[in-house]
């Protein structure tokens, strides 16, 4: 008889089919292995339609199917167009880049606008958790909570977004909230390039919000918050511009042009930290001003307000507020540093764009600041107030003069007036010019230290009292 094929009983034939089963198995692990990490996709945008292949919906839902880091484009014909979404979108999980930027016809403005006003009472406009996200060219409006909330994973961009305007950039078209809600850390929110600009105005609170300690580390730059696109007028948020609520070690603004912002035309404050935020850093902005520098766009209440410890306001210009420009307030309120700052002024330190109130307030128990290095002149009252402080210092500051320190500049009351506060150090100003006292102490105010200080030509007594 004859075997076609393996003999009955052969070793071989044994082997090389265990071999191949082998190989098998291990070409469908590769295979599996590949189609788990699988490479970057770019999901494109076609329709203006909220669901359906081509839409924004679609094209999130498919980003979020694995970790991989995707990218959504829009192509939707040419020049502006308007997605409105019927429900809640979904929420980012994985990272993901939308870029906006892609639509044809862009040339530096958004042209996709999101609009939220039929996605339903609980719909923020996108809920970012995966990290490592940037949202690029979009135009967020109408939504019933929050423009762009960021949670869990941080390392996210935002840039280059209007959050809260209408498509023209002239006017609001408010998200009922909050602008952009930050809850998770290192995340970046505008940039240096113009490009990178976010406009931040028109909505219903805050503009920005920094809130609890998971939001550590943060860089708020080159945005313009409560004004128009241009920088010109006022959009304002309904409460105040940027808003840090238990943040830690943030920075607004930066020390270049492209880092600072425009922090302006907001119904309450310009910036507000409040305890139990620390370490905050403001450094570099316009707060009350137009993009210019030139005239007030003032906000309604204090230009930058702190009741926290240790937060740090740096070379900005804060001008044209409502009441004071600089306040540090409440027994919560420590170790913190106003140094380098034009208050009152132009950003050129000639003209007055004043604070409709003080220059710098100390008040209600604030005590060991710093108030250093400082141009505080052209204010409607006194250059500084302390008021229930104690052991501050008040060191190496112009009052009442221009920039060049000997142009007449007065504030409206005192250089520096003081009431019931104790331990106060008085070193090395220059104070001048001003309508009342160059220092005027108060009820039950002593002073630690006065020395150095050059005080001349003041309305009334130039000496402290």
């Amino acid at each position: 008889m004859r075997f076609v094929g393996t003999r009955v009983g052969s070793s071989h034939g044994a082997t090389m089919n265990t071999k191949q089963t082998k190989i098998n198995h291990r070409a469908a692990s590769l295979i599996e292995t590949l189609e788990n990490r699988r490479l970057l996709a770019t999901f494109i945008v076609t329709t203006t339609s909220d669901t359906g292949a081509g839409s924004f919906r679609d094209a999130l839902s498919k980003a979020n199917r694995t970790t991989v880091s995707d990218v959504i484009q829009f192509k939707i014909g040419t020049g502006a167009k308007t997605i409105t979404p019927n429900s809640v979108l979904p929420y980012v999980q994985y990272p993901v880049t939308i870029d906006a930027t892609t639509q044809p016809g862009y040339a530096g403005r958004p042209l996709i606008e999101v609009r939220g006003d039929k996605a339903g009472t609980s719909a923020n406009g996108l809920n970012i958790g995966a990290g490592n996200s940037t949202v690029r060219g979009l135009i967020i409006n109408r939504f019933n909570k929050v423009g762009i909330l960021l949670v869990r994973s941080g390392n996210n961009k935002i840039v280059g977004n209007w959050i809260g305007l209408t498509n023209t950039g002239a006017s609001a078209a408010g998200n009922k909230t909050k602008g952009i809600v930050v809850q998770a850390s290192f995340n970046t929110i505008g940039g240096t390039d113009v490009r990178d600009r976010n406009v931040i105005s028109g909505n219903t609170s805050l503009g920005l919000q920094l809130y609890t300690s998971a939001a550590q580390s943060n860089k708020i730059l080159g945005n313009y918050i409560g004004t128009n696109a241009a920088g010109t007028s006022a959009v304002p948020n309904t409460t105040s511009g940027i808003g840090i609520q238990g943040g830690i070690k943030n920075t607004i603004g930066g020390t270049t042009v492209g880092s600072r912002n425009v922090i302006s035309g907001n119904l309450q404050d310009g910036v507000v930290v409040n305890n139990p935020s620390s370490d905050n850093i403001v450094v570099g902005n316009y707060v009350g001003l137009n993009a210019a520098g030139s005239a007030a766009i003032g906000n309604g209440w204090y230009g930058i307000e702190t009741s926290s410890a240790r937060t740090i306001i740096d070379r900005n210009v804060v001008s044209g507020n409502k009441y004071s420009g600089v306040v540090l307030w409440l027994s919560s309120s420590n170790a913190s540093k106003v140094t380098n700052n034009f208050i009152g002024t132009d950003k050129d330190g000639k003209y007055s764009v004043a604070n409709q109130w003080n220059g710098v307030d100390i008040s209600n128990g604030s005590s060991n600041n710093l108030v250093q290095n400082n141009l505080i002149s052209g204010n409607w009252r006194s250059g500084v107030l302390s008021y229930q402080g104690s052991n501050n210092t008040i060191d190496k500051n112009v009052m009442g003069f221009a920039v060049d320190r000997q142009s007449k500049l007065h504030n409206g009351l005192d250089g520096i007036r003081k009431s019931f506060t104790t331990g106060i150090r008085i070193t090395g100003n220059l104070i001048g010019n001003n309508l009342g006292y160059g220092v005027f102490r108060g009820s039950a105010s002593t002073i630690a230290v006065f020395s150095g200080n050059t005080i001349i030509n003041d309305a009334l007594f130039n000496v402290p009292l």
